[in-house]
């Protein structure tokens, strides 16, 4: 088979080799789990497999830990009144902001609340819509079920 990395990856190691990898754990049950694939990487850290994985006990950590940080702030609601009526939202999303003093942007979280009454982040928030909505169409292209749903899709003119 031959591999590469989804649009967007921020993986170094080549996916040929790595495909070919994955394909050496599948084989040995015909299926594959993250427990498989990290047993893998510590068995041979020298893989390029192995390379991705930071083996630095504290630093994964602090990985871990920022990535619990942030799927809190994805996970946590709010109710905000939206056309005269109380709703469930998501509380926090991603939008970027620009530093004043340095003028360097910087990725933060943000009430939605305070997104909407921001015509920039919003802007920025709707750009994410499309890109996700974009993103699925493409994911499931293969799936007929979805053709009128596609057709929708592609009149937006998104």
């Amino acid at each position: 088979m031959r591999y590469r990395w989804k649009k967007g990856a921020r993986l170094r190691a080549d996916p040929q080799k790595i495909g070919e990898e994955l394909e050496q754990i599948y084989q040995a049950s015909q299926a594959v789990t993250a427990a498989t694939v990290t047993e893998f990487a510590k068995n041979n850290p020298d893989s390029l497999l192995g390379q991705c994985f930071e083996w630095d006990v504290q630093k994964a950590a602090e990985a871990r830990w920022l990535d619990e940080a942030r799927y809190v702030l994805r996970h946590i609601v709010m109710y905000a009144e939206i056309d005269g009526e109380e709703k469930e939202v998501r509380a926090y999303w991603v939008v970027t902001v620009t530093d004043e003093d340095d003028e360097k942007p910087t990725t933060v979280y943000r009430l939605i609340t305070d997104i909407m009454d921001d015509e920039e982040q919003r802007a920025q928030l709707i750009q994410k819509a499309k890109r996700e909505l974009s993103q699925w169409q493409e994911r499931y292209a293969n799936l007929r079920e979805f053709a009128a749903i596609f057709s929708v899709i592609e009149s937006l003119e998104i």
